[in-house]
């Protein structure tokens, strides 16, 4: 049983022009700035109660809440005043905010401290200082699939999405795509098969501490992958990919690891990282399989009729072509906005060509 609520301050605001910043439980929690009169996020079954909100402190219609740290804009042009709890590692208050009267009420269930400054985010950062934490950056706005399409989402379905988004030209910050969660440990080494482009499998974990999964846990997911693919039937090159070299690891290792992805069913080994000739020459002859390679990334020396002679046999190349693309387009661009010229014209491909290769 949690400590009952007991008054924090009282301060007269403008109801029409003041604002409330609520901070969310933990990382799947809405935390925001809203409207006095808005009405904030809130859990609209107790299956989202437990996953998304502090279990056991819900909120009473018309009030606000935040979890350690609610923060209110007065709207008159009265500082910002933040309460939060002066010591966040032993003990967290729920601190929540009513209005009555043209004046909010701030009750809190354990101890809190306050701040001041002359805007919700510096005082925001004001009190992040006081931690010995960076000033927390306003949150972007953030579309996510799994609100819309839970375990569903579908390539398709994404796609479809971006589109409305360039469409409509709406101001999202960030697309985040959510497949689902794990109901069993491992259970994400079945490939759902909604998600057609993904074609490789890599080891890189994105975390510069422990950059490669271990070998045998990256060998397990793509016998996963090789399974889903054979089951499909469809044409179908499954790449086990290492990054060994990007990660500053020796090429014996990249080798190794080559091998056990080959052997686990991958169609070709690719290691992102060999540009050269004698790096690539030695893996062509030290792998056990056919080799991918990924060229364009820094312009390079050698040819494809090269790679062919060094024992190359799948040749991609990354974004090159799109970023190659982007230099054109901002070349232009940079013309037009500082010499006010239009050269960039004479490199054009005419209407009548490119009307050709649409009909194709």
């Amino acid at each position: 049983m949690h400590n009952p609520f007991t008054p924090a301050a009282a301060v007269p605001v403008d109801t029409r022009t003041a604002r409330v910043h609520e901070e969310g439980w933990q990382s799947w929690s809405p935390s925001g700035s809203y409207a006095l009169g808005a009405a904030p996020h809130r859990p609209t079954n107790d299956n989202w109660a437990t996953v998304c909100y502090r279990p056991g402190r819900g909120v009473p219609a018309g009030a606000h809440q935040g979890e350690g740290l609610l923060a209110l804009d007065p709207g008159d042009g009265s500082p910002v005043r933040l309460w939060a709890a002066p010591d966040p590692l032993h003990e967290v208050p729920s601190i929540r905010l009513t209005v009555a009267g043209g004046v909010a009420e701030v009750a809190a269930d354990g101890p809190v401290k306050e701040w001041t400054g002359t805007g919700i985010q510096s005082v925001l950062a004001e009190w992040a200082d006081s931690l010995a934490l960076p000033a927390p950056r306003p949150a972007p706005t953030v579309w996510c699939s799994w609100y819309e399409y839970f375990t569903a989402v579908t390539e398709d379905d994404i796609h479809e999405n971006l589109r409305a988004m360039d469409t409509l030209d709406l101001p999202i910050d960030v697309v985040q795509i959510d497949d689902g969660y794990q109901k069993a440990l491992g259970d994400w080494l079945t490939l759902s098969g909604r998600f057609r482009s993904r074609q490789g499998i890599e080891d890189f974990t994105g975390d510069r501490s422990g950059p490669l999964y271990d070998p045998e846990l990256s060998a397990d997911r793509i016998r996963a992958a090789r399974q889903v693919v054979d089951a499909a039937g469809e044409p179908f090159v499954l790449v086990g990919r290492t990054d060994v070299l990007l990660t500053g690891g020796p090429l014996a290792e990249a080798v190794r690891r080559a091998d056990a992805y080959l052997a686990a069913g991958a169609d070709c080994a690719f290691v992102p990282g060999a540009a050269d000739a004698a790096t690539i020459g030695t893996l062509v002859k030290e792998i056990d399989g056919p080799l991918n390679v990924v060229m364009g990334l820094t312009g390079g020396d050698l040819s494809l009729a090269e790679l062919r002679e060094l024992g190359v046999r799948r040749v991609t190349v990354g974004g090159s072509i799109a970023r190659a693309m982007y230099a054109q387009l901002l070349g232009a661009a940079r013309e037009l906005a500082e010499r006010g010229t239009f050269s960039y014209a004479e490199a054009q491909l005419p209407q009548d060509d490119l009307n050709e290769l649409f009909r194709r």
